[in-house]
């Protein structure tokens, strides 16, 4: 049986039940995002204005101008790879490996969550065009459509993607991967047989001090959090670039500001930072220094009033705290003219190994459980330093988290990824493909399947 037939069977699987599948969602795209994908209601109008703004003669514009954030990042990723293969290279039964032990909507013997499966997140990219090629027959192989179903992280990557290739003029590699959209990268339980590509993953850098899960992640390479978009008009593809957000400084409100959903992970001086710092704000005696508050806080009753990231700008400084693993918030912070405060953390995006303490950020929860009071202590009357952090942390925003500058880390990622491998476009042309003509012969309409499939 020739390979793409192979695979066409384990989608065949899918539509008869001998595996598990995830549960279906119908409906517009956007009105069944979950919460912390749509946008926040921004603060009513006051007399001063935030500023916005775009730095594009800053943001990068090719991959010379990328080529620190790649060496700091990217090549510490791709080490252990080429440490591994000592010369050698991968080749299409790895990546065969890879998608069988994948395979299930749910493998519970890898720890897999069940919106992580080779069915809903291998991803085939072919002249330039985004594929989702192992999905259910009732399914085509372009995850937005709008009667279609793709998890949402899903759906803003091929977004991105093709917003990429239309106004930037973008070209990018043939190339098939898994897109991994957990909150803490792939390879759970055993090394993985090829390379996941992952948003977020544990920090794996010899010597570092501590670690909540020995396996979580290890090994993934990293590519950009591309939903970075969510919060500026991303959903359906409306993307409003980077902004830059500036509120004139002696007019901020001296406190530390945090708005978010109540998820946690085992912190390190803390077993969850955002439940702790909103109980410190509203009930310990700390609102002088602390404006937090949070969805899902159980206890006695918390206030919670949204405030868009723009409006995070109105204080002097800004919380970074982790959720279930690392914080899209971080990145999005950096572009405000606020000091960040930021959890320290065993988890790390792609960009973040070229972000330094006191250069960038300050860090907090690091030593101890309040430890951001000794923040506010030690820079009291030290504005001129804190605005060269800010300074810092803008500039780098500009120049690395824009939207080029996510387009070319992305792509160099894949560029990086494919080079590890012998076969890649053989396996493309000879498997992947074919399986991907065969479902457009098929002319599947979505609507035919809609009355007879789970809802």
């Amino acid at each position: 049986m020739a390979t793409w037939q192979r695979l066409l069977a384990m989608m065949a699987c899918a539509v008869l039940g001998c595996c598990s599948a995830l549960p279906l969602e119908h409906g517009n795209a956007a009105a069944r995002l979950p919460r912390r994908f749509q946008r926040e209601t921004p603060a009513p109008a006051t007399q001063d204005e935030v500023l916005v703004e775009q730095w594009d003669d800053i943001c990068a514009k090719d991959d010379n101008d990328m080529q620190k954030l790649y060496d700091e990042n990217l090549e510490q990723d791709l080490f252990y790879w080429r440490e591994l293969l000592q010369g050698n290279k991968l080749n299409k039964s790895h990546l065969l490996q890879l998608f069988d032990d994948y395979g299930r909507a749910r493998n519970n013997n890898l720890g897999a969550p069940s919106y992580i499966s080779s069915q809903h997140n291998v991803v085939l990219i072919k002249d330039n065009h985004w594929y989702t090629p192992f999905r259910p027959f009732e399914y085509d192989t372009n995850c937005t459509r709008e009667e279609t179903w793709c998890d949402g992280r899903m759906m803003y990557a091929q977004w991105s993607f093709e917003r990429w290739t239309r106004a930037l003029g973008m070209t990018f590699p043939d190339v098939v991967f898994f897109h991994d959209i957990g909150d803490a990268g792939g390879c759970l339980g055993k090394p993985c047989a090829a390379p996941m590509l992952a948003y977020f993953r544990q920090r794996q850098e010899m010597g570092y001090p501590w670690k909540i899960q020995a396996t979580t992640g290890d090994k993934t390479i990293l590519m950009p959090s591309i939903y970075l978009d969510v919060g500026r008009d991303a959903v359906n593809g409306r993307l409003q670039p980077y902004s830059l957000y500036s509120f004139p400084w002696e007019k901020k409100i001296n406190k530390a500001v945090f708005r978010g959903t109540g998820w946690c992970h085992g912190g390190k001086v803390v077993a969850c930072p955002r439940r702790h710092l909103a109980n410190e704000s509203n009930f310990n005696g700390h609102n002088d220094t602390l404006d937090v508050q949070i969805t899902g806080w159980v206890g006695p009753p918390m206030p919670y009033q949204s405030l868009s990231i723009k409006d995070h700008a109105r204080y002097k400084y800004v919380l970074s705290l982790d959720g279930a693993t690392a914080s899209n918030r971080f990145a999005k912070l950096l572009g405000t003219n606020s000091v960040v405060l930021k959890e320290e953390s065993a988890y790390i995006g792609h960009f973040y190994r070229s972000v330094q303490a006191y250069e960038h950020y300050l860090p907090i929860l690091s030593r101890h459980p309040n430890d951001w009071l000794d923040v506010f202590d030690t820079y009291r009357d030290r504005d001129v330093e804190l605005k060269r952090i800010v300074n810092n942390a803008q500039r780098f925003a500009a120049r690395y988290l824009c939207d080029r500058a996510i387009a070319l880390y992305f792509r160099r990622a894949l560029v990086r990824y494919k080079e590890l491998f012998s076969d890649m476009q053989d396996f493309i042309d000879s498997d992947i493909w074919p399986l991907v003509q065969e479902k457009q012969k098929m002319n599947v309409d979505f609507k035919e399947y809609k009355a007879s499939l789970p809802h």
